[in-house]
């Protein structure tokens, strides 16, 4: 008898038939698709979707909240790029991490109640992201819930590659989205405004991605040399070119797992200016940490690069990315994690009056606040 397996996976991230534009989060759905096509690969009864199907499932992947249905024999929790902001918020609170930050959003009790009760039942929580966040995971999440594993995302590396040897104009490049409070745009907005006088004539900073907050175009409209040429479908010529230009990328991110721009962008050969939570060390790759990450350090570092107290690595510094950011290694970690939690004898779900009394324990409700 073949095993069952079910990726449980929001549709607003990932479907065959919706394009990259439809997507909610690219880098999201982009781990999915490769999960999903690891599983696939290597086990013959795979099925995804939003719901918990009602026949037998050897084991469930998911990263959502679920009540525990008694069908599933086994369950492992991954959290994925995107979807840090929503889960560590939540998991601060639960669990009082000493690094909590301010993220946008808050969200119902209930939630939060589904994501305790879908960790304190997961066999594993498969952390896909950098060291900061696993850490966190590792320091506080473990001791109530599952053991953590350490996941890199990937990255098509050799579509971008392509790219990274083209001669760079003195350009920056920064990648928007509808969360532009997570993203930190108001840093990288306010640095370039009181940076931009100080620069060369050609400099200029290129804005990419999705318009949320704000009207983008009419509140850069002031600033000298930005050129804001809105959303383009990731991987497209048009959103290559636009790095492959660029000597630096930006990133001023308030949260991240691994951002998939980012990672993009260090393919085409940009050098990151990058806050400690956008995902990466910058230095690294032979760019500077915005630490700490405000207008006034960022600021700082593009007046430098003017004078040319900062200059350009010569290093080939995106072959990094190649080695570190693979889907091949992403796919093969995923079977294996899996292989072994198969092996495993199937879990009797904690009693849930049991996990409500940890639940209230914790501090849960002291830390919780209604908006």
């Amino acid at each position: 008898m073949s095993l069952r397996l079910h990726l449980c996976y929001s549709d607003k991230h990932f479907h065959p038939g919706k394009s990259n534009r439809e997507k909610y989060w690219f880098s999201c759905s982009q781990i999915a698709m490769h999960f999903l096509n690891a599983l696939k690969a290597e086990f013959s009864h795979v099925t995804y979707g939003d719901d918990i199907p009602d026949e037998p499932i050897d084991l469930l992947w998911t990263n959502q909240q679920h009540i525990w249905k008694p069908s599933v024999k086994r369950m492992a929790y991954f959290a994925s790029v995107g979807h840090y902001a929503y889960v560590r918020d939540q998991i601060n609170k639960a669990v009082h991490l000493a690094d909590s930050r301010p993220v946008e959003g808050r969200y119902g009790l209930e939630d939060y109640w589904k994501l305790w009760l879908t960790l304190a039942r997961s066999s594993v929580i498969l952390v896909i992201g950098n060291d900061r966040i696993f850490s966190s995971f590792q320091k506080y999440a473990a001791s109530y819930f599952a053991k953590c594993i350490l996941l890199d995302c990937g990255i098509d590396y050799e579509h971008f590659s392509h790219s990274n040897v083209k001669k760079k104009e003195f350009q920056f490049v920064y990648n928007v989205t509808r969360c532009s409070i997570r993203k930190g745009s108001h840093i990288a907005f306010e640095a370039w405004k009181n940076a931009s006088s100080e620069l060369p004539r050609e400099a200029k900073l290129v804005v990419l991605g999705r318009d949320g907050d704000y009207d983008l175009r009419s509140r850069l409209s002031d600033f000298a040399n930005v050129d804001y040429v809105g959303e383009y479908e990731s991987g497209s010529s048009y959103y290559i070119s636009k790095l492959a230009d660029s000597k630096w990328v930006i990133s001023t991110s308030l949260a991240e797992g691994q951002a998939g721009t980012l990672l993009e962008a260090l393919s085409c050969g940009c050098v990151p200016l990058a806050s400690l939570d956008s995902g990466i060390n910058a230095d690294a790759y032979g760019g500077h940490m915005l630490a700490p990450n405000t207008p006034e350090t960022l600021c700082e570092i593009l007046r430098k690069i003017a004078t040319g107290q900062i200059e350009v690595p010569s290093g080939p510094v995106h072959n990094v990315i190649k080695e570190k950011h693979s889907w091949e290694k992403f796919e093969n970690k995923v079977v294996s994690v899996t292989k072994e939690l198969l092996n495993t004898p199937p879990v009797v779900p904690c009693n849930k009056w049991k996990i409500l009394a940890r639940f209230f324990l914790s501090g849960q409700l002291r830390t919780f606040k209604l908006k």
